[in-house]
């Protein structure tokens, strides 16, 4: 009852704070039944969690997830995800020191996956190499400085990895696991909890998302290493998971939006599509089962499927695996300019660091909570209350473009 009562005020709390009508029993929307697209996977993770960091390894053929947070404290422990036969099972070997939000990466050509930093009492500079066909995991190198959350992407143009932003920085890195060399270049990013993928077709590195003060467009010019402000966006989002499919576009999911000076927050279940090309963005049909954000997903090709485990839905986090099939589901409307609010030639904002928003710090929950939550979330299966898609609409906040 605590919880039931806890969800819908929340609700109403966010309906008035976004100018959205209340709806009465006649609005309550109906979902017809979970979408072709989604399908919530028989495995749970050990604990329920949030900002874990998730990578799907081709060697293995596994997605594995590194630390988390469990509504207490940070945890080590290393799971993989055989989604085959909807498996999941913990190593036996965990990570140095227990964290969450860090950005673990899979490297193609080396065949391992590396994680960058990440929080438990301070924030970790430590680059953690893992080998999937042995399980084993190392410690190569270290960052500048500590990061919580840096957004690191695999270029397969140079098979390096790029990192931008992260909590104490609006900065980026190289990293070469070639030698495990850091190359550090400064950037004004607008925010440090965006997500970054790379996009095959134009060999781009494409950076979704922020929830600092300036909801801002960036163009990146890799050879320079500079960045230069082509626009503004009206909301942001962080703290959510974009993945470019075969398909040739890009999928967004879930995340925690947030209006410019850190008015205004809500959670969404929402999954965007943005097509590199035609910069055409565009809000799919599927819903996830509930609102989320800080879960970890990646794309695996040969399946044209993205897999997601953990997040929070604003009560408190979940053990729960999804499965989205993004050749399943379909558009429901475009995302017009009208949305937005557009100035080309921007200048570059400057932010002292101490007037930066802070990283959000996790909620508490127990893991008894989340039993109660997810009993009433898999009950609602495919109908439930929600406010309608004519009601909530959040935006991508800044689309980052690097050139490499």
């Amino acid at each position: 009852m605590v919880v039931l009562v806890t969800l819908f005020l929340t609700s109403l709390v966010f309906a008035r704070c976004y100018g959205i009508p209340e709806f009465g029993e006649g609005e309550v929307e109906v979902r017809a039944d979970l979408s072709k697209s989604l399908k919530i996977m028989k495995s749970k993770l050990p604990e329920a969690v949030m900002l874990t960091s998730c990578a799907y390894a081709d060697v293995t053929d596994r997605v594995y997830c590194f630390g988390g947070w469990n509504g207490g404290h940070a945890e080590e422990r290393i799971t993989e995800f055989n989604y085959g036969r909807d498996k999941l099972e913990e190593l036996s070997e965990g990570l140095p020191t227990p964290r969450y939000q860090s950005s673990c990466v899979y490297a193609d050509k080396f065949k391992k996956i590396y994680c960058f930093g990440g929080v438990d009492e301070g924030y970790i500079s430590e680059i953690v190499e893992f080998n999937p066909e042995t399980k084993s995991v190392n410690v190569v190198g270290a960052m500048d400085v500590g990061l919580a959350g840096p957004a690191c992407t695999y270029s397969q143009n140079d098979d390096h990895i790029y990192c931008v932003g992260g909590a104490q920085t609006y900065g980026g890195f190289v990293f070469n696991p070639a030698d495990n060399i850091v190359e550090s270049f400064e950037v004004s990013l607008p925010g440090d909890t965006t997500s970054c993928t790379f996009s095959e077709i134009d060999k781009k590195i494409y950076c979704f998302g922020a929830w600092d003060r300036f909801q801002n467009i960036y163009v990146f010019d890799e050879e320079t290493r500079t960045e230069s402000n082509v626009g503004q966006l009206a909301q942001g989002r962080g703290l959510f998971s974009c993945q470019y499919v075969k398909d040739k576009n890009i999928y967004c999911i879930g995340g925690l939006g947030l209006k410019m000076f850190g008015e205004q927050q809500g959670i969404t279940d929402e999954i965007l599509k943005y097509n590199p090309i035609t910069k055409e963005l565009v809000e799919q049909d599927a819903k996830l089962l509930t609102n989320l954000y800080g879960m970890s997903c990646d794309y695996i090709e040969k399946e044209d499927k993205v897999y997601c485990l953990g997040g929070f839905n604003g009560a408190t986090a979940t053990a729960n695996i999804f499965e989205y099939s993004p050749s399943k589901d379909k558009e429901s409307f475009v995302v017009t300019e009208e949305f937005f609010d557009i100035e080309e030639g921007i200048p570059s904002p400057e932010i002292p660091i101490k007037e930066r928003l802070d990283p959000i710090s996790p909620p508490a929950f127990t893991q008894e909570e989340v039993e109660v939550e997810e009993e009433k979330v898999e009950a609602r299966g495919s109908s439930g209350i929600g406010i309608t898609a004519g009601q909530i609409k959040l935006t991508v906040g800044a689309i980052v473009i690097y050139s490499i």
